[in-house]
């Protein structure tokens, strides 16, 4: 879904850019630093590391620690990914009951939520 989510972020950069920050993974991080200049240009973007050495890890200790409110992570249900049980700990800390994060799991989700935004 990495691609996707590129194209997604390339989309809805304005929208993004309206964030503190956004929070990305390895590659897919990579990539959308390359393509969403505003969003490098305005040191919007933190990388960190990929998902298999620790990049899940790195945002459910955000989420943990409040500094995530909306995570926005594409499911591909037809794939099963090699660290599920590394999403599974943001998705778990997004379901927290004192936990006030949107989770966004699925690109039509997603969408319709970044539309609906105005800033």
């Amino acid at each position: 879904m990495k691609p996707r989510m590129v194209d997604f972020a390339t989309q809805y950069e304005e929208q993004l850019a309206g964030f503190r920050r956004v929070i990305t993974k390895g590659t897919t991080g990579t990539e959308i630093n390359k393509r969403c200049h505003t969003l490098r240009e305005n040191d919007k973007i933190r990388l960190c590391q990929s998902g298999p050495y620790g990049g899940d890890l790195e945002i459910a200790a955000e989420i943990l620690t409040g500094r995530c409110q909306v995570v926005v992570f594409f499911v591909d249900p037809l794939h099963p990914h090699p660290h599920t049980d590394d999403i599974r700990v943001v998705f778990a800390a997004c379901m927290r009951a004192d936990c006030d994060v949107l989770l966004l799991s699925n690109e039509r989700q997603a969408r319709d939520w970044f539309d609906s935004l105005q800033f």
